[in-house]
């Protein structure tokens, strides 16, 4: 694979992504959220979202795909990404002296041209593994 070809697909899965998070961030804000931060960056790990579910902080990964044929977009969030948005979570509250419940969501999104596909999983995995 040329270097041009895949600087054009490195900079087609940042614009999905990009709008995956307008839109999550869109829905969070429809469903009554308050939103903290988008893109985070805490001890070199980047958050996509961090919001307030009335009292409950919470951390939210979003993953947007173009289908979901090969794998949900939400697999993608294995083992060392939760452990790392675990310890930044931790990082981030401590930092801004937030004494609150923490969740981590994961929402994920299929867009193409003929669909558009969110879906929000609350409590998608717990700091306590």
């Amino acid at each position: 694979m040329t270097t041009k070809k895949r600087n054009e697909e490195v900079s087609k899965a940042y614009t999905l992504g990009v709008i995956g998070e307008n839109e999550a961030t869109d829905y969070l804000l429809k469903k009554g959220y308050s939103i903290l931060g988008r893109r985070v960056r805490v001890s070199g790990i980047e958050i996509d979202i961090i919001a307030m579910d009335d009292d409950v902080l919470v951390f939210v990964e979003v993953k947007t795909r173009s289908t979901d044929f090969f794998a949900s977009p939400e697999s993608a969030v294995d083992l060392k990404k939760q452990h790392r948005m675990i310890c930044a979570a931790d990082y981030y509250a401590r930092a801004n002296n937030i004494n609150a419940e923490v969740r981590f969501d994961i929402i994920a999104i299929v867009q193409n041209a003929d669909t558009k596909n969110l879906k929000h999983i609350k409590g998608a995995f717990s700091p306590f593994v």
